[in-house]
């Protein structure tokens, strides 16, 4: 289960609404674990989803929550989660022009962004209204709207945009992975900008010293003491990616070793 990564992250001792979460994953890692840990979450604590895919299809979200217990595509036949696939988007749903604009990045990238966020605040407004609670909106890979033409500072307003609907709709919540290209320059900034809007950070990191059968790699969680203060604190952790659980452990503390 995700148990152990939701404590880590300390989702059982504060609530997730009113949160920002932004997860960092550097190159040489798979930070994905992450967001299929928040959807769990989600379920169990009956938090309607608001799911933004473009990095990984909603077939293998619903995939993972089976192993883990859940099952994403009965909860979507309910109503429960929403998902907007953003490539079937770019795909399917605008005329042959404007799909090539997006994709060659051809002066239409605010547009797409806009129509996005739209999309996503109807989905946002339609969960309330039907189960009397905001969603969780989760964004993967918002890295990914670079790879379509979008600028970092449009990338950067897009999710503040989305940070914004925090304060319009009280109880919802955002999170956001960005994976980091080595020497990326666009995808450090939009890194740096999520993280300084974010209550918690989480950077997820392959291990310095190598592959290993036993640790699939490092996890730091930074995270604001308080609204009120800059003040932060930061924790370490080694992690292990089973079949059906994430766990957690302090460095050195493998419990192969133990």
């Amino acid at each position: 289960m995700a148990n152990d990564l939701c404590m880590a992250l300390e989702l059982d001792k504060e609530e997730l609404p009113g949160k920002v979460i932004a997860i960092a994953e550097n190159r040489g890692s798979n930070g994905n674990f992450v967001i299929s840990a928040v959807i769990c979450h989600c379920i169990e604590n009956k938090i309607p989803i608001c799911l933004l895919a473009s990095h990984n299809t909603f077939g293998h979200y619903h995939n993972v929550c089976i192993k883990m217990g859940g099952n994403l595509q009965k909860l979507k036949g309910e109503g429960f989660v929403k998902c907007l696939d953003v490539m079937k988007m770019v795909e399917s749903n605008f005329t042959t022009e404007l799909k090539e604009n997006y994709i060659l990045g051809i002066g239409k990238e605010e547009l797409f962004l806009k129509d996005l966020f739209l999309k996503l605040r109807r989905d946002a407004q339609n969960l309330f209204d039907l189960y009397h609670k905001y969603p969780c909106i989760i964004i993967d890979d918002i890295a990914d709207f670079l790879i379509l033409g979008c600028s970092a500072s449009l990338v950067l307003s897009f999710f503040q945009y989305c940070r914004n609907m925090l304060l319009e709709m009280n109880g919802c919540s955002l999170v956001s992975l960005c994976h980091n290209g080595k020497d990326d320059a666009e995808s450090m900034k939009v890194i740096a900008g999520i993280s300084h809007m974010c209550n918690i950070k989480v950077e997820v990191s392959g291990l310095s010293t190598g592959l290993s059968g036993e640790v699939s790699g490092v996890l730091k969680v930074d995270r604001k003491v308080n609204d009120k203060s800059p003040a932060r604190s930061t924790k370490e952790y080694h992690f292990k990616l089973e079949e059906r659980r994430i766990v957690m452990f302090s460095p050195g503390t493998s419990p192969a070793f133990v």
